[in-house]
């Protein structure tokens, strides 16, 4: 539910909704886990000696960029705001600043 460019109130003046609110936590984890597969997948072929040197190269661009990848999961769910779900039947007052114009209803 947006608030679009209004802020939500109550006739007392309070702007909140309150209800269980919810920090994506379990995405998060998932993100610090898929990051750690990728750096141990990353760290047990990018140290190999063996090869030639177009090998060796190759493999530390991928143990560099994998390690990104990773990080960038686990920033990019971190950066996640929290949000509040509303549950079904929560009601919800929402007070006008101005007038709202409705198309009339149609069959």
């Amino acid at each position: 539910m947006a608030s679009g460019h209004g802020a939500w109130a109550d006739p007392q003046g309070l702007a909140a909704l309150q209800d269980r609110t919810n920090f994506h936590w379990a995405r998060v984890a998932q993100a610090a886990a898929v990051s750690t597969i990728l750096g141990i997948y990353a760290l047990s072929g990018g140290n190999a000696s063996r090869g030639s040197d177009l090998v060796r190269v190759l493999r530390s661009g991928a143990t560099d960029s994998l390690a990104r990848v990773g990080q960038a999961l686990v920033e990019r769910q971190l950066s996640a705001q929290p949000s509040i779900p509303l549950r079904n039947g929560l009601p919800i007052r929402v007070v006008l600043a101005r007038d709202l114009i409705l198309e009339p209803y149609r069959e």
